[in-house]
C-alpha cells in the first residue's frame, strides 16, 4: 500500500511525464495554470529592480510542463508529441476531441475508469485458471491490449 507521500510524488511526476494521454479539459486547465504562473513571474521581473536571473529560471519548469502536457494531448489525438511544434496546432489540441478507442499511446482518458472497474466484465466467474484467462481475454477484446505487439508484427 502506498503512503500519501508516494501518491503525491506519483501525481507530481505524472504532470512532467511525456507518456500517456490527457483530454481537452485537463490540457486547457494546465495551459491556464501555466499562463497564470508566467504572468506572475513576468510581473515580478518587471517590478524587481535587481537581479532577475533567478526569476527567469522559474520559466524552465513551466516550459517543461507545457511541453509534457502538449505531448500527452497529441497522444490523445493519435499523433506524435512533436506535432505540438506545428504553428497554431495548440488550437486543434484545445478544440478537437481525442480518439475514443485505444491507440498505441494508451487507453482513452474517458475510458480509464472502465479498466479498473471489475463490474465492466460481463463474463461468468467460475474460478478456474482457464476461465480466468478467457475472462481476461474477452474483457480486453474491445480495447485490444496487445496493440503494440500486433503493430510491431506487421512492420
Amino acid at each position: 500500500m502506498r503512503t500519501k507521500l508516494e501518491n503525491s510524488l506519483l501525481w507530481f511526476r505524472s504532470f512532467f511525464s511525456f507518456s500517456g494521454r490527457i483530454g481537452r479539459k485537463a490540457y486547457g486547465l494546465s495551459l491556464m495554470v501555466c499562463v497564470f504562473l508566467s504572468i506572475l513571474i513576468l510581473v515580478s521581473i518587471l517590478q524587481t529592480k535587481g537581479n532577475t536571473a533567478f526569476l527567469a529560471f522559474l520559466y524552465i519548469p513551466i516550459i517543461g510542463l507545457v511541453l509534457a502536457q502538449g505531448a500527452k494531448r497529441c497522444h490523445d489525438l493519435g499523433n506524435s508529441g512533436w506535432f505540438q511544434w506545428i504553428p497554431f496546432y495548440y488550437l486543434i489540441m484545445l478544440l478537437k476531441e481525442g480518439t475514443k478507442e485505444l491507440n498505441h499511446y494508451g487507453v482513452s482518458p474517458k475510458d480509464k475508469h472502465t479498466e479498473r472497474d471489475p463490474s465492466y466484465d460481463n463474463t461468468s466467474d467460475s474460478g478456474t485458471e482457464a476461465s480466468q484467462h478467457q475472462k481476461t481475454a474477452s474483457s480486453h477484446s474491445k480495447y485490444n491490449k496487445d496493440y503494440r505487439k500486433n503493430y510491431s508484427r506487421k512492420y
